[in-house]
């Protein structure tokens, strides 16, 4: 049902097309109330349906032997009041309010409770079923048709979710093995999944914490440690490492670009909050991933040094640099050979 994301898209601001530049603010806003009337509408009659096929299918079932002029019109009365009941209860817990394109538990959550509390006004009112007039209804149909009309509402709203394996073998776009499970790793995992347009496909995701080996992180595998990188980056085809971890650690850092070095495989750095609140708000984090910095190696901050007074002290002179295999001797190496030495020495016990 691609249907509920045009309808939502459509009811935006800024998914209507201007016809002119002309328009005034009056009329925009007519047109966006009237936008979003057409929707509800839409989304109450596709509403209306799952309620009359739930219980219907519930009658049905339970009745499946029994004459329908026996129990039709009790049915039918049953069916209106509990369409009423659900269609309110609906609008209360604001189902008709929400962008269900980027929904989760708490829409989730809010269906269960709409379905729940109608079916409980229901058993409430069962003793008055005969001043109701559907006294033929079995108690069963307001159970079991409750169960279905919660399906059939998360099977509407969340189809997007419920189907995107479908969509999952058909993507195509930058592999990306995702390190971290926790809170970072799976938004960015499912911020890729949300914009396929970015052409990031999460396809792996390591954690050195073993409890997670073996699941799956939003249908994406949990397939090992960091030190497992380099054997499982031609098995899924690994093109990219992301990590997600905020405030890394030196030597994580260390760990995952050596891993990444090993697999042959670029390691970007998922950006921290102030840097995704500071630019580029339009783009989903898992674009706006960045490469290692000094920084990150060194655990703190880059210090701002004076370049001048650096290239008169080491401008042609022979600079010996110890440690010069490790991340940050490398990086030390590369900023003193541009400071033009007469020679540049490296020297590693490794």
């Amino acid at each position: 049902m691609a249907l509920v994301h045009s309808l939502e898209e459509s009811a935006h601001p800024s998914g209507r097309r201007s016809h002119g530049l002309t328009d005034s603010p009056r009329a925009q806003h007519v047109a966006i109330m009237a936008s979003r009337i057409r929707v509800r509408a839409v989304f109450i009659l596709l509403d209306a349906l799952v309620v009359l096929g739930a219980y219907g299918i519930a009658e049905l079932a339970y009745l499946r032997d029994k004459a329908p002029a026996r129990y039709w019109p009790h049915f039918v009365t049953f069916v209106l009041v509990a369409l009423a009941l659900q269609l309110a209860a609906n609008h209360i817990f604001g189902l008709y309010g929400r962008m269900w394109r980027h929904a989760g538990i708490e829409e989730a959550r809010q269906i269960v409770f709409s379905t729940a509390s109608v079916v409980a006004l229901l058993v409430a009112l069962w003793p008055a079923r005969h001043a109701l007039g559907f006294e033929k209804v079995p108690l069963n149909v307001v159970l079991i048709g409750g169960l279905l009309l919660t399906a059939g509402f998360g099977i509407f709203r969340f189809h997007s979710r419920l189907f995107a394996w479908q969509r999952g073998a058909k993507r195509m776009g930058l592999r990306v093995g995702v390190i971290g499970t926790r809170d970072a790793g799976a938004a960015a995992v499912k911020d890729m999944m949300r914009n396929p347009k970015a052409g990031l496909v999460p396809v792996a995701v390591f954690d050195d914490d073993a409890k997670t080996h073996g699941l799956t992180l939003i249908g994406v595998p949990v397939v090992g440690r960091i030190s497992d990188i380099p054997t499982a980056a031609s098995r899924y085809g690994i093109q990219q490492l992301l990590l997600a971890i905020p405030s890394p650690s030196q030597e994580l850092v260390e760990r995952v670009l050596a891993a990444g070095d090993a697999a042959g495989v670029a390691v970007k750095v998922l950006p921290g909050v102030k840097e995704l609140t500071s630019s580029h708000r339009s783009l989903p984090a898992a674009s706006r991933s960045r490469e290692p910095r000094i920084e990150d190696l060194l655990g703190r901050g880059q210090v701002d040094i004076d370049l001048e007074s650096l290239h008169r002290a080491i401008a042609g002179r022979r600079v010996l640099v110890t440690g010069a295999g490790g991340s940050i001797g490398t990086e030390i190496s590369r900023q003193v050979s541009g400071l033009a030495p007469e020679s540049l020495v490296l020297l590693d016990h490794d």
